[in-house]
């Protein structure tokens, strides 16, 4: 086997090549044969290497004579070269941090950078001369040649070194099949980055112009209600004295003259002045809500929810706070809010938006990202933040697996209810609804039957994550049941699914034993640290040993395959159709409209058949029906039910 081992080196603090002042200086590579630095735009260069005559040329062939390509956070280096043109298909990657990151089964109290896994390796690590250079200011395309010549090759070195121990320590471990998969689909992920969202940036702002309008109309209404036009409703402390009571500061400013001693005239300026106001409040504080600052209480969306009206003012003033909540997120989700950038502020030259996906963050092993956190997109499909989002060919499509958790909790646990259940295509949701929970359903279009399977939906996945009565009672948006109610329902939801219980007790079970580790039958493995005390003794979170294993196994290990096989059919077909984005249980595209048809059947072939290619990849027995379902509109915001036989 062939290796090509790389990483490139570039400005200092700008990241992707798309961003303003992105200046690409070097690669450092190193191959079974050789080992060098092809440069770029480096302004210091006292000896030119012959390669770097047409160093991408170069780059490119070592790259199709290798069969294993590595990095170290290669994605970072996989989405810079393919940027520039270098095309990787066909090749096998390994990302030594990613790796690392599974090895330690998703431990985030360790670091992942190069430094930290080379010392857990016994390798040398980053050296510290370009290190020097930076914190003194001088530019990377400015560091003396022979210098970043010498740290990029130690960079390259060392991730050489920890691939070959990494690649002999995990071959006869399932884990191995894991590491595979999240490599291959650093070609997704890398897609999705380079792809992007474009944004209709004049949506956008009608958007935003029309949430101002609404929120400075609600904002009316509350101070209304609050008897205080002068109340700045967003900040904790106006809001909190407003709704506890208290004392509030409003700050005013006023135009004020003051004649000028040293010469004849009058100036005219702006001045800050502050009024104490004594406000007498609506509501009781929840208790554990007082803020830092003595007097003043929490005024966040689930603190709010919880609050109990007990009159017409009350309910109006909970009602309107919840609305302005929404109303807030999408304004600020725009635009940003103090030093958060919104999203015309993160849109790139090519008018999209990249969003930056984390592959090494989460204990779960679920992806998440940022700049901007795509995984926080609404989930409402007419947001008016997914309405701004448009396809650069003709429509955007979003895949999305079906009730993958609850299906992943039902094959771990192999409780034979919840397989027959699920096979048989019942609702749990409506029977939990109505057999566990006793409230009324007549069928989905009525509001009260809707509102009642939302609460019985949420009861299911809190009790495969770790719920417990006692945090149902609590809870101020499920039903109002007695707290010895909400201990039967749970009680009874065990007698129903008693597999799903001796699973979970097993598990705990194990990680006692295993000084904290589990590994699941696809492979992926967890290490759980104790934390909570208790009598003096640190215990593990049992709703971590219980939650894990299924955000790991379904959004970790199932969608990434879902995206990597339907990826592969995507090349096999040759469709210029793009993948975009991946948020939660689901793969977004931009797709060409002669191509839709053709997109959405791969996308039901290969959902009919994943429990095949979870059996055949992972080498399990899957036997949990598997489903999904597709959407497609003219915008993100616009998305409607589709099926290739319906798509002309």
């Amino acid at each position: 086997m062939k290796t090509l081992t790389f990483d490139f080196e570039h400005t200092e603090g700008v990241f992707r090549p798309w961003e303003k002042d992105f200046i690409l200086s070097c690669v450092g590579y190193k191959t079974n044969e050789n080992e060098g630095v092809l440069w770029f735009d480096h302004k210091n260069i006292d000896y030119v290497p012959p390669a770097s005559v047409d160093s991408w040329k170069f780059f490119q062939e070592i790259v199709n004579e290798s069969d294993v390509v590595v990095g170290h956070n290669l994605k970072h280096d996989l989405i810079i070269a393919r940027y520039f043109g270098i095309n990787f298909e066909g090749k096998k990657l390994w990302c030594t941090m990613v790796a690392d990151y599974l090895i330690n089964g998703q431990d985030t109290e360790i670091g992942y950078g190069l430094d930290e896994v080379a010392l857990r390796y016994g390798i040398e690590g980053k050296l510290s001369t370009a290190k020097q250079h930076w914190d003194a200011g001088v530019h990377t395309y400015d560091i003396p040649y022979d210098v970043l010549h010498e740290y990029v090759m130690q960079d390259v070195t060392a991730t050489a070194a920890i691939y070959f121990q990494q690649e002999v320590a995990t071959a006869a471990d399932k884990v191995r099949k894991v590491i595979e998969l999240q490599n291959e689909y650093l070609f997704s992920l890398s897609d999705m980055e380079l792809n992007g969202l474009l944004i209709d940036q004049q949506k956008a702002k009608e958007i935003y112009e029309n949430e101002v309008k609404i929120i400075a109309d609600l904002e009316a209404q509350l101070k209304k209600l609050f008897g205080e036009e002068r109340l700045n409703l967003q900040s904790n402390d106006n809001l909190s004295a407003a709704l506890y009571g208290g004392k509030a500061v409003i700050i005013e400013k006023k135009w004020i003259t003051k004649t000028l001693k040293s010469k004849p005239e009058t100036k005219y300026y702006e001045k800050s002045f502050e009024t104490e106001l004594t406000l007498p409040g609506i509501f009781k504080p929840l208790p554990k809500t007082e803020t830092k600052k003595e007097g003043y209480y929490k005024t966040d969306k689930d603190t709010i929810s919880q609050l109990k009206s007990h009159d017409k003012m009350g309910r109006r003033v909970k009602k309107i706070l919840y609305e302005l909540s929404g109303h807030y997120k999408i304004a600020e989700s725009i635009i940003g809010k103090q030093d958060e950038a919104g999203l015309l502020n993160k849109i790139a030259p090519d008018g999209c938006v990249h969003t930056s996906f984390q592959n090494s963050f989460t204990a779960t092993g679920r992806l998440s990202s940022r700049n901007p956190n795509g995984q926080n997109f609404p989930r409402e499909g007419t947001s008016p933040i997914k309405q701004m989002i448009v396809p650069r060919f003709d429509y955007i499509l979003q895949v999305d697996l079906s009730q993958i958790e609850w299906r992943d909790a039902a094959w771990q646990s192999q409780d034979k209810t919840m397989i027959e259940e699920i096979n048989a295509g019942v609702d749990q949701h409506i029977r939990a609804c109505v057999d566990l929970m006793e409230l009324p359903f007549i069928d989905k279009a009525d509001p009260e039957s809707k509102v009642n399977r939302t609460h019985a939906k949420i009861f299911n996945f809190r009790m495969i994550y770790g719920g417990s009565f006692w945090g149902f009672f609590l809870d101020q948006k499920m039903p109002r049941f007695s707290k010895a109610k909400w201990q039967k329902i749970c009680e009874d939801f065990y007698v129903k699914y008693p597999g799903l219980k001796v699973w979970q007790d097993r598990n705990i079970e194990t990680v006692i034993k295993n000084n904290g580790w589990l590994q699941i039958p696809t492979g992926r493995r967890f290490k759980f640290k104790k934390g909570k005390v208790k009598n003096g003794i640190a215990w593990y979170a049992e709703n971590q040993i219980k939650n894990y294993p299924i955000q790991g196994n379904s959004g970790g290990n199932i969608l990434p395959l879902l995206c990597v096989v339907i990826r592969r059919g995507i090349r096999n077909m040759a469709l210029a159709s793009r993948m975009v984005l991946t948020v939660h249980d689901s793969i977004v595209f931009d797709a060409k409209h002669e191509e839709l048809k053709k997109l959405v059947r791969l996308c039901e072939i290969v959902f009919q058949n994943l429990d095949k290619y979870i059996s055949n990849y992972f080498d399990v027995d899957w036997n949990v029906k598997l489903d999904g379902e597709c959407e497609y509109g003219k915008t993100y915001g616009s998305l409607k039910a589709a099926s290739s036989a319906d798509i002309v």
